[in-house]
This record gives C-alpha cells, sequence and structure tokens, in this order.
C-alpha cells in the first residue's frame, strides 16, 4: 500500500494496533476480514487541501482488498496535522512478529511535480 504527498517526505510511525480508533473522536472503526492492524500515523501532514476537501484518495481499490497479506484498509484520521490509517493484516497478532514489514520511500517527479511516495509493504512469504 503506498501513500502520495506533496512538498515533502511526512514523520510517520507503525505499529499493530488490537483496534482501529478514529482520531478525534475515539471511536472503533470495523476492520472486517481482518486477523490483525498494522496503523499509519503520518506527521506534519493533511488528508485535506486548504477549503477542507479530502484530497486522501486519488485511486483507491475496494476497502476490502482480499490479499493475503493486506486484507482490508480504512482511514482513521486527518486531525491536527495527523493523518492515520489502519491496514488490515491476514494474520492474527501472534504470529505478526514473524511478519517482515517494509517501507520504501520514493521520491518521484509526475507532471513536473514532485510525489513523495511512501509504500509499506508485508511480506507473506512464510507464510505457506
Amino acid at each position: 500500500m503506498s501513500f502520495r504527498f506533496k512538498g515533502a517526505f511526512p514523520s510517520y510511525e507503525i505499529e499493530y494496533v488490537p483496534e482501529l480508533i478514529q482520531d478525534g473522536s475515539g471511536k472503533t472503526i470495523p476492520m472486517p476480514g481482518t486477523a490483525s492492524i498494522l496503523r499509519v500515523v503520518f506527521h506534519s501532514a493533511q488528508a485535506h487541501s486548504a477549503d477542507g476537501t479530502s484530497s486522501t484518495i486519488v485511486s483507491a481499490p475496494p476497502e476490502s482488498v482480499g490479499y493475503k497479506a493486506i486484507t482490508s484498509y480504512a482511514q482513521a484520521g486527518d486531525f491536527e496535522g495527523h493523518v492515520s490509517y489502519g491496514i488490515g493484516v491476514g494474520r492474527p497478532m501472534a504470529a505478526v512478529p514473524q511478519t517482515k514489514v517494509r517501507v520504501y520511500e520514493v521520491e518521484k517527479i509526475e507532471q513536473g511535480q514532485h510525489l513523495y511516495v511512501v509504500a509499506i509493504q508485508l511480506d507473506s512469504t512464510a507464510w505457506k
């Protein structure tokens, strides 16, 4: 799963959590078909334009992705400079420490504009 930013790479943290909590409200976000949840929080980022219009999703797969490693995803917030997402993982929390998570940062230029991509990959080869 990849996230694209304009301007610069934000800082971020990635952790496994027992449930996905919506920023600001504290409500639990359901993630059906998910055995565990990888939470990604981008700092000094926003998922909206200056007029408040959502600018988060340009092209998105269905919320239920259905892959072995990444089963689903959900936005958890765009609140006070923090953008949060939950990535559903198809393996239970107890087995998660053996699942490798790789993060790639790529700067690219599209139509003359610099884009900063943070790509998160879960390696399911050990699950076979």
